[in-house]
C-alpha cells in the first residue's frame, strides 16, 4: 500500500462491490492488475447522458484541490502516504458501490444476467491491495448527489470528480480516482492505466447476478478459485 487516500465518511471496514465484465475479471485474476479509464463507464448504459463525468475526466487540465477537501482525506491504513501534488492531473477512475447483498446495484434488471460479476471488498481491503508507484496516488470517496456542474474547460476542481445527479443516489457509488502526483501532464490523457494490486488481498467474494445459468456460474467460479479461494455465490 503506497499513495492511497481515503474520504474521513468512509470507515475501514465499509463493504464494497466492483462491477466488472468477464474479460475485466480474467485480467484481475490472471495479470493482478486492474484498469482505470479516463472515459469511466456510467452503469447501467441507459444512464450514460444522466452524467458527464468520462467527458469531464478527458476535458480538464490540472485538478484544484481545496484545502478543505484536503482535510477530509487520510492515509489508507493510518499509515504514511505521499500527499498529492497541488495541481494533479487525472489518469483515470473506477466505480465501486457501497455495501455488501443489499446494494442496489446487484439487483438492477436493466442489463442481461449473464453479463454481471461482482468483486466484493472493503476499503481497508482496497487501499491494502492497490500498488500505486512513485508518480501516482489514489483517491476513494464517497459519490455526493446533487446537480452536475456547468461544463468548463481548464483546471478542474477536484470535488466536481465525487458528484452525481439525485436521481442516481439510489446506487450509493464510491469513486477511485488516480491521479499523477507530479506536476506533469500525462503524455497520452486518453490512454488507461493499469495498476498492478493484490488480487489476494482485494478479493473477498464474488457475486453473479441471481439469473445467471449454472454454467455461467461455475465458470466464474472456476476461474475465481483457480487464484484466490474465496467463495462465488448468486446474489
Amino acid at each position: 500500500m503506497n499513495g492511497v487516500y481515503v474520504h474521513h465518511r468512509l470507515g475501514e471496514d465499509q463493504p464494497l462491490l466492483c462491477r466488472l465484465g468477464l474479460t475485466e475479471l480474467l485480467e484481475l485474476l490472471e495479470f493482478e492488475q486492474i484498469c482505470f479509464a479516463p472515459q469511466a463507464p456510467v452503469w447501467p448504459p441507459s444512464d450514460a447522458p444522466a452524467e458527464a463525468v468520462g467527458g469531464r475526466l478527458q476535458g480538464a487540465g490540472a485538478l484544484r484541490l481545496p484545502a478543505a477537501w484536503l482535510r477530509r482525506l487520510r492515509p489508507a491504513g493510518g499509515g504514511e502516504a505521499r500527499l498529492p501534488a497541488r495541481r494533479p492531473h487525472v489518469l483515470g477512475m473506477q466505480r465501486w458501490y457501497l455495501g455488501r447483498r443489499d446494494s442496489p446495484v446487484l439487483h438492477d434488471t436493466r442489463e442481461p444476467a449473464g453479463e454481471r460479476v461482482f468483486v466484493e471488498s472493503s476499503v481497508r481491503s482496497l487501499g491494502q491491495a492497490l500498488l500505486t508507484d512513485a508518480h501516482s496516488c489514489l483517491l476513494l470517496a464517497p459519490v455526493s448527489y446533487k446537480a452536475s456542474p456547468a461544463e468548463q474547460s481548464g483546471d478542474l476542481p477536484l470535488p466536481d470528480l465525487f458528484q452525481a445527479p439525485p436521481l442516481r443516489r439510489r446506487e450509493r457509488e464510491t469513486r477511485a480516482l488516480l491521479l499523477a502526483s507530479g506536476d506533469r501532464a500525462p503524455s497520452d490523457p486518453g490512454q488507461d492505466t493499469l495498476l498492478k494490486l493484490d488480487v489476494r488481498a482485494l478479493v473477498q467474494r464474488v457475486l453473479v447476478a441471481r439469473g445467471a445459468s449454472a454454467c455461467f456460474l461455475a465458470l466464474v467460479r472456476h476461474l475465481v478459485q483457480r487464484h484466490v479461494w474465496v467463495r462465488v455465490e448468486r446474489v
